[in-house]
């Protein structure tokens, strides 16, 4: 079972590399399948950075490469565990899960409501835990927390070909910039400092994917580090 990073460029493949895997505060977009609280707002839970790999296999593995990208590292198993990558779960609404999941969180927002109810009055800060699981732990919410750790891991059914396994920010980084605007700022002096990575190491990684007539030339374009990793081809069914 192999776990990949596809992306479209030898030059992106290079910065990873070099940088590590960007923690994009992407939207998981299923938190209205459990709650339309104005507490909410724009912002979903735990909005704080992401980064995903793919479980390898033939379901949508084409429709994967479209959308991302041929060239591929794919990391070793250990690494996949010490950097806590989870396996995401694709959530169907009315679906067993999903009524089960629903209960818990009914039962997590009453348990929350009732944490804040103690709170002075006009303090905005206790809401905060609506979408931060660190302020809901701080307020003893517990079951609430637990719900914003599963809901890292929740992304829609029709997503199911990704196979992603995904790890999250743990630093609750309120940055709402986009993934087109993190690239463009790797070349901006200093931008290590302020986006978070998942740093990469040689030993990280197992080896390297692509097309038959692209194995040359991803093999050439490796950093001196990298250049005993093996680049091997496959067919995109």
């Amino acid at each position: 079972m192999d776990f990949v990073h596809y992306t479209d460029s030898i030059v992106a493949i290079q910065g990873i590399l070099k940088n590590g895997l960007l923690l994009n505060p992407l939207k998981r977009n299923v938190i209205q399948l459990f709650s339309n609280s104005q507490h909410l707002g724009a912002r979903e839970p735990q909005q704080f950075g992401m980064s995903s790999l793919r479980c390898e296999g033939p379901l949508g593995l084409r429709r994967h490469i479209c959308s991302f990208g041929k060239f591929g590292i794919v990391f070793r198993k250990e690494w996949i565990c010490e950097r806590e990558f989870r396996q995401v779960i694709y959530i169907k609404e009315n679906s067993a899960f999903h009524r089960e999941l629903k209960k818990f969180f009914d039962d997590a927002e009453r348990e929350l409501i009732e944490r804040i109810s103690q709170s002075p009055p006009n303090d905005a800060f206790p809401y905060m835990a609506y979408t931060n699981g660190n302020v809901a732990s701080l307020l003893g919410a517990s079951k609430y927390n637990e719900f914003l750790k599963i809901y890292e891991v929740l992304e829609p059914h029709k997503n199911k070909w990704q196979r992603e396994w995904r790890a999250v920010q743990n630093i609750p980084l309120y940055n709402v910039g986009t993934t087109g605007e993190f690239v463009e700022s790797l070349s901006t002096g200093g931008w290590n400092n302020i986006i978070m990575t998942i740093k990469v190491k040689a030993e990280d990684v197992s080896h390297f994917v692509t097309s038959f007539s692209n194995r040359k030339e991803l093999r050439e374009g490796l950093p001196k580090e990298y250049s005993n990793k093996e680049v091997r081809w496959k067919i995109y069914i």
